[in-house]
């Protein structure tokens, strides 16, 4: 922030045009601006609505306490600005109460929005949250448990029906190794070993291929 927006000291419009730059702008608080400095058509006629508007506004005049001279102007407005004005005094001693200036002693002010609602004759029976002033956005991001993330789901083997005529295609017609033709049908190299020994076969890898066992060879197996 600029330090000669912290020094102040300045004259009104200085001022104002430092506000405007560094300061808490909001459509209330520039109307009150607006209106100090004299300046008719470049403003709309809008009223502080809830607190946060009310704090702005707040803001505003310790920042530059000359625009208060301009109440009187403010109050020809509109019935709202009005109204307003004329419990000023009270509306802020209510939320510097509450909050202290720019929420340094609280987040939420609901008798001073209860009061703005009764100056403004706002519906009482009308359902309204605007006093309540949620947390922001970076405020719910560090206290947010980050969720955690899926468990990237197991791949399942599908084992597919082989017979041994599939087997010896692949590896001795097809050029399959054992590793790729069990990965293939579903199976680890160890049980494809095994399934082609019960069917009276056996793999080489040197030279890969599958060869049949005579019965002499058949039965040193199963022995």
């Amino acid at each position: 922030m600029s330090t000669e927006y912290e020094k102040g000291g300045g004259n009104m419009i200085e001022e104002l045009l430092l506000w405007f730059i560094y300061g808490r702008v909001g459509k209330s608080s520039k109307t009150m601006a607006a209106v100090a400095l004299d300046l008719p058509g470049t403003y709309k006629r809008s009223w502080p609505a809830d607190v946060d508007d009310l704090n702005r506004c707040l803001l505003l005049l310790a920042r530059v306490p000359g625009v208060r001279g301009a109440f009187p102007k403010l109050a020809q407005l509109s019935p709202e600005w009005a109204a307003l004005i004329e419990r000023w005094d009270e509306l802020e001693e209510r939320f510097l109460a509450e909050v202290g200036l720019d929420w340094c002693r609280g987040t939420n002010a609901p008798d001073t929005y209860r009061l703005m609602r009764k100056i403004l004759e706002v519906n009482p029976g009308q359902s309204d949250t605007s006093w309540y002033r949620p947390a922001s956005k970076d405020l719910v991001a560090r206290i947010t448990p980050k969720p955690k993330p899926k468990p990237k789901p197991v791949p399942v083997r599908r084992r597919i029906k082989w017979t041994p005529e599939q087997v010896v295609k692949m590896i001795n017609d097809e050029g399959y190794r054992l590793s790729d033709c069990a990965r293939k049908i579903g199976v680890s190299t160890t049980c494809l070993i095994l399934g082609l020994q019960r069917h009276g076969l056996k793999y080489l890898s040197k030279p890969v291929t599958v060869i049949k066992l005579n019965d002499e060879q058949m039965k040193r197996k199963q022995n």
